[in-house]
């Protein structure tokens, strides 16, 4: 990893001499574990060692280095797993866990341990070990907040409800440095991108950022390549001149492990403070004394307390990029044989329109978040789902306000499949409104609203050359007699629209009769209303095309 001359606050996972995770010999014991790590959580540390040496007399560990190449974590481990046959693995790491987590699932009838985990999958065989997030966040916000002198950004992985306890700290720390700072927050929702954190990084910039706090494994090189802001890291990637460092006891965290290898206790989630988890260098007293007032996060709503602090990222989202990214701002759960699964496209021909087809419809898709659950009380609304064209000869025509209605449709499309699950969808189409809940019953489809079908002979728009749709989006509690569970909603949207042969054809199977403009990018689903957007226009010629363009 490169060294970086900036000022950061970084989890050190332990320091001194080396581990050589082959030097330990195992014994005979009546426990048979594998330990489970990458390259990238070096181990470089006398205490974990020694806490290894010494339990290694009553636990026998099997250490399994799994290499920093990616793709082959599963397969290594796998047949690790079939070579040892293990009563227990111990993974460390929350990227370690990210690329084997299907290996816990599939593996019910073993124990696994997952060590400094923020993924909150909950399985029957999986224990997880944390450190507290709110402190963790506090201390960040403390130190992004220190000397910055403008809105600051907050820019970390999966957003979860591990995520939601580090940012509510970070709240607490920010409000506590200087409380008329404004914070940009944003989500990889992806192991890595490196085409998603250069624009995110110029987004915090046109923001008004100086400062950012980043904590996205495997992006912080990338990060301090090609940031302008001052950037405080929290962490393993950054560590040779760190100012501030949050150490990261895993000696008292595989004591932890170990106590549930043994079956001494039976707690799924256990979490280790400040106080029991880590030590502090470089910190002011101050700080440190602050740390027995931090507030834990209790409920979801508590985070609305700081909702003033957010900024609108209106300001800087606009239709521009959304077909030309290179990437979602999330995963859709659907097949990976889809073109638009990873990435937003242009249709064919670069979404222009055939020369002899006549209509032309807007259209939206709402998915579950590739790699969760559904919620149970958590539904989704939108509204203003919205039609535009431009011709040269009439300039911007606004074509439709659409009622965003429509059905839910297998996951990949298969065949044109869809099912009315009447229960899961209610539509108010006096405000052309519609709301609909993802949960079980309504796995392996998405749902699927569209607008009509525009004759664009009878708009006299048949010379249109680009498009541009948009929808707001946004969660709601389903039934508000019921618990919410909207901070694990992960969901995702986005819009695009279909060149039709003729007003009234229906989808053929061979795609006859209708094509995609463009598929737009996705977008994550929060409690806040978000704007999705399409455009059909080439980016090279965006600014002039769009500057006419007035979206209502």
């Amino acid at each position: 990893m490169k060294k970086t001359s900036l000022s950061v606050l970084s989890i050190l996972l332990l320091s001194s001499c080396s581990l050589n995770m082959e030097s330990v010999t195992p014994t005979t014991k009546n426990k048979n574990v594998i330990i489970a790590y990458s390259d990238f959580d070096k181990f470089d540390g006398s205490d974990f060692i020694k806490k290894l040496n010494q339990r290694e007399k009553e636990i026998n560990f099997v250490n399994l280095n799994l290499g920093i190449t990616n793709d082959l974590f599963k397969d290594r481990l796998s047949e690790k797993i079939e070579e040892v046959s293990p009563d227990n693995v111990i993974i460390i790491g929350e990227n370690t866990y990210n690329h084997v987590r299907d290996i816990v699932k599939g593996r019910q009838g073993m124990k696994f341990t997952a060590l400094d985990n923020r993924n909150e999958e909950e399985f029957s065989n999986l224990t997880t070990i944390q450190f507290a997030p709110e402190e963790i966040g506090y201390l960040s916000g403390r130190l992004t907040a220190k000397g910055s002198v403008g809105n600051i950004g907050y820019f970390s992985t999966f957003k979860s409800s591990y995520e939601n306890r580090e940012l509510y700290g970070f709240f607490q720390g920010v409000e506590k440095e200087n409380p008329n700072l404004k914070i940009s927050t944003r989500y990889m929702e992806e192991i890595e991108n490196d085409n998603k954190v250069k624009d995110y990084l110029k987004k915090f910039k046109d923001e008004g950022c100086s400062s950012l706090f980043a904590s996205i494994p495997y992006s912080n090189e990338i990060v301090s390549e090609n940031s302008a802001l001052r950037t405080i890291y929290f962490d393993y990637n950054a560590l040779e001149n760190a100012k501030y460092q949050v150490q990261k006891s895993y000696a008292k965290a595989i004591d932890r492990a170990i106590e549930v290898i043994k079956g001494e206790t039976s707690e799924k989630k256990i979490e280790l403070s400040l106080d029991e988890g880590y030590t502090l260098k470089g910190f002011p007293s101050s700080m440190k004394d602050d740390l027995k007032d931090v507030k834990r996060l209790n409920s979801y709503e508590e985070l609305k307390t700081y909702d003033s602090y957010l900024m609108d990222d209106s300001l800087t989202y606009s239709p521009k990029y959304t077909v030309r990214s290179g990437y979602h701002e999330a995963i859709p759960k659907c097949s990976e044989a889809n073109d638009w699964k990873y990435a937003p496209r242009p249709g064919a021909d670069d979404g222009k329109k055939p020369a002899s087809w006549k209509a032309l419809g807007v259209w939206a898709t709402i998915y579950q978040q590739d790699g969760f659950s559904p919620c149970k009380n958590t539904g989704i609304e939108f509204k203003d789902m919205k039609l535009y064209g431009y011709s040269k000869r009439r300039g911007w025509v606004f074509i439709e306000h659409a009622n965003p209605v429509g059905s839910f449709y297998d996951e990949n499309f298969t065949n044109d499949a869809n099912k009315d699950f009447s229960s899961n969808m209610f539509n108010y189409s006096d405000q052309k409104i519609t709301k609909i809940k993802l949960d079980s019953r309504t796995a392996g489809y998405n749902y699927h609203p569209f607008g009509s079908q525009n004759d664009l002979e009878a708009l006299d728009l048949l010379d249109i050359e680009y498009v541009v749709s948009t929808m707001k989006i946004r969660l709601i509690t389903w039934d508000d007699l019921k618990a919410s569970d909207m901070e694990n909603a992960k969901y995702v949207a986005n819009i695009g629209a279909d060149w039709w042969s003729y007003k009234g054809a229906t989808w053929a199977s061979d795609w006859s009769a209708n094509r995609d403009v463009c598929v737009g990018q996705f977008r994550t689903i929060t409690r806040n209303w978000k704007t999705l957007y399409m455009s059909s226009i080439p980016l090279d010629l965006y600014d002039s095309v769009a500057s006419s363009l007035t979206l209502e």
